[in-house]
């Protein structure tokens, strides 16, 4: 589904949430890439039980990379 918004998700997902608590942003990036890749089923978490994702063993359609 497309809503044509794509020109404001690095405000959201980037600058809102530390501008409206006045922390200081973030300076690490990330790439998009439309790929389909399996969300996997858990995380391991040390000392504690398993983190399970939303989607968890489902197939997602955009990968985020550090870059």
């Amino acid at each position: 589904m497309s809503e044509g918004k794509l020109d404001k998700l690095e405000g959201f997902v980037s600058h809102h949430g530390s501008d409206f608590y006045k922390m200081a942003r973030n300076p690490s990036k990330v790439r998009l890439t439309k790929e389909t890749w399996t969300m996997p089923a858990s995380y391991p978490v040390e000392g504690s039980e398993p983190v399970v994702p939303f989607f968890a063993g489902d197939p997602i359609q955009w990968k985020a990379e550090k870059i």
